[in-house]
Order: C-alpha cells, then sequence, then structure tokens
C-alpha cells in the first residue's frame, strides 16, 4: 500500500464532534483485537486515512474481511478504532500475506502497527503458513525497519506492482515450527 497521509488529511476526514487520537503517555489502552461486520465503516476510514487514492473500496474491504476474518485485526482504543492489520492465507502454497496495516497519524509511535502485524503472522502461522510476505512501498523506511525487526527480510523489487508508479519491495519471513524464546517479541524467534 501506499505512504501515510499527513496529519492534516487526518483533521479533515474526522466526524463530527470526534477528537483527535492522544499521542505519547497520554494514549488510553489499545486493545488489538479480532475485525467484527460492525467495524466496517471504521476500518475503511482508517484505510482511507492512512492509504489514500490506494486504499480499498468499501465493497472489496467488506469481501476482504469475509474471507480472511481470521486474518483481520483492529486496534480499538475504546472509542475508535486506530488501526488494522488484514492478513490472508493461500491454500497452495502454504504461503501467508499481510495484505494491509494502517495507523492513523495520531497514533503511530506506541507500537500498535508491532503488535497488529505480530498478531496477525502468529494468526496465520498457526494456520499453517510455510511462510509469510508482504509487499511495502520502497521508500516507507519506518514500515520497512518495522518489518525487519519483526523478522521480514527483503527478497525482490516488483515494479509496478500497483500499477504505474506503484513499485512494492516484497518481504518474507520462513517458519520454522519451534517454540520462542521466552519473552520474545520478535516472530523470526519463531521462524527461520
Amino acid at each position: 500500500m501506499g505512504g501515510a497521509v499527513q496529519t492534516g488529511e487526518y483533521e479533515a476526514e474526522r466526524t463530527a464532534g470526534e477528537e483527535a487520537p492522544q499521542t505519547g503517555a497520554a494514549t488510553a489502552v489499545v486493545l488489538i483485537r479480532p475485525a467484527e461486520e460492525a467495524d466496517l465503516e471504521s476500518l475503511h476510514r482508517v484505510d482511507r486515512l492512512v492509504f489514500g487514492r490506494l486504499a480499498y473500496p468499501l465493497f472489496a474491504l467488506r469481501q476482504l474481511m469475509d474471507l480472511h476474518i481470521r486474518h483481520c485485526l483492529v486496534a480499538d482504543d475504546g472509542r475508535r478504532l486506530v488501526g488494522y492489520c488484514m492478513g490472508a492465507l493461500a491454500a497452495h502454497p502454504r504461503t501467508g500475506w499481510v495484505l494491509g496495516l494502517g495507523v492513523v497519524p495520531g497514533a503511530r509511535g506506541a507500537g500498535h502497527g508491532r503488535d497488529l502485524v505480530h498478531e496477525t503472522v502468529r494468526r496465520i502461522v498457526a494456520d499453517g503458513a510455510r511462510e509469510v510476505r508482504l509487499a511495502v512501498e520502497p521508500e516507507n523506511s519506518a514500515a520497512i525497519h518495522l518489518y525487519e525487526t519483526l523478522g521480514f527480510r527483503i527478497c525482490g523489487f516488483h515494479p509496478d506492482y500497483f500499477g504505474p508508479q506503484g513499485d512494492r519491495l516484497i518481504m518474507t519471513a520462513g517458519v520454522e515450527r519451534r517454540a520462542a524464546p521466552p519473552g520474545s517479541d520478535r516472530l523470526d524467534a519463531w521462524w527461520s
């Protein structure tokens, strides 16, 4: 998916009376939980705020949720969704994909993206994936760094992956079935 939109665009898209997410120590506890049908419009709002023109259309997001609900998680601060991660598992070969990760600008830097990816991939691996892949914008150094700290490695470059000017790096993490060391938060503690 594309780069994040600016905070000003987020401000413009908030609904009347909705408070801006807080940052830093004042941030409320955020629950990472499975998405529900009732989350669809809020999840679509987050997707549009983060990905702009590359956001999923509502109908496609609905169908992805229907097909991959076990691998669709949201970050919920108790008042609104502040992020999501959508994953999928292909049957043959047993390859998982992180299809989208988005955290609204005001909620970034608090570890919600890491938590969302970690739990989404944990579920994909538990369901039998032998590797997990994702596509990321080559200029998105923050996302690339996050994925690398979770055990993903760049395995290729795909020009025009999302059409003209939609180049992407493909990143992958292989699965090795073994127990993670106690206290480990790196996904590659489970993977080779």
